[in-house]
Parts: structure tokens; C-alpha cells; sequence
């Protein structure tokens, strides 16, 4: 019962994470489009 808690939890900040890790990889690939967006205007 303790165990299957702790898989659960577990799994749930392993959902946290990859959320987390997802937003910071799409906004560093939106930052990283915009920067070459203004190197090619300017």
C-alpha cells in the first residue's frame, strides 16, 4: 500500500517534471526563432 503511494507520487512529479522540462524547451525554442528573426531583419 505504502509502495504503490510512493510509485504514484512518483509518477505524478515524473508528470511534473516532463511538464516543466517541455515549457523551458519550447520557450528556449521561441527565444532561440526570434533571435534569428532579428539577425535576419537587421
Amino acid at each position: 500500500m505504502i509502495l504503490d503511494y510512493i510509485t504514484l507520487k512518483n509518477k505524478k512529479q515524473a508528470k511534473e517534471i516532463t511538464k516543466l522540462f517541455l515549457n523551458q524547451n519550447l520557450l528556449f525554442r521561441q527565444t532561440f526563432e526570434q533571435q534569428r528573426f532579428l539577425k535576419r531583419i537587421g
